[in-house]
């Protein structure tokens, strides 16, 4: 369930030593408002640098790029259309968001503060 259709955004990759490429990212726009209470899943700020595409739903075996994920669970009360206790992935469209999230952490995701579950990395083939 999603609250809009996918957007364009960007990805910042971290295989690139100290230049990070940017990517081009389809996301849902509810991704880039998530925020941890200090850092907001915004994306970079520099241009795209390498046209070929963060794939979200590209599979581990596959090869491209897979961008760096964090796994939130919904409280009791999650917003509407989505399950009680029921997770969603969402990229990290950056490594500073993705470096401020812990585990047991809270995110705010569509308005309601979820618990970070699980921090999957990059995977770039």
């Amino acid at each position: 369930m999603s609250a809009g259709a996918f957007v364009r955004s960007k990805y910042e990759a971290s295989y690139g030593g100290t230049t990070n490429p940017i990517h081009p990212i389809r996301v849902q726009p509810e991704t880039l408002l998530a925020n941890n209470g200090v850092e907001v899943n915004d994306p970079p700020v520099d241009d795209i640098s390498n046209p070929i595409s963060a794939k979200i739903s590209l599979g581990r075996r596959a090869r491209g790029l897979s961008p760096r994920f964090i796994t939130l669970q919904f409280p009791s009360s999650p917003p509407t259309g989505y399950k009680e206790l029921g997770i969603t992935r969402i990229p990290a469209l950056t490594e500073a968001f993705f470096d401020g999230v812990t585990v047991g952490s809270t995110v705010e995701y569509l308005s309601v503060n979820c618990i970070v579950v699980s921090k999957t990395p990059e995977q770039a083939d």
